[in-house]
């Protein structure tokens, strides 16, 4: 593929809190801006959402502001160290 036909070359500006990064039409996901701590709540709303803190309900390791989704589906926190 040339540079200006590769989709992967091509930057994208990220999505900010609130703002669509999950279009279902065109199948086709935006990032969420890493600096303000949101994710792409992909399963439901298709928006960036807010990251989410220590015991709160969680689907995913990315919703979590500890990038950790236990296995009770609550944000554990940064020190956790469960066994499996």
């Amino acid at each position: 593929l040339s540079e200006e036909n590769n989709p992967w070359t091509v930057c994208v500006e990220a999505a900010k809190e609130g703002e669509v990064c999950m279009d279902y039409d065109n199948m086709l996901m935006t990032m969420c801006d890493l600096k303000e701590q949101t994710y792409c709540d992909v399963d439901d709303t298709g928006s960036c959402l807010p990251k989410k803190a220590e015991g709160e309900e969680c689907m995913d390791d990315e919703e979590c502001l500890s990038d950790w989704c236990d296995y009770d589906d609550m944000c554990g926190s940064y020190y956790e160290d469960e066994c499996f």
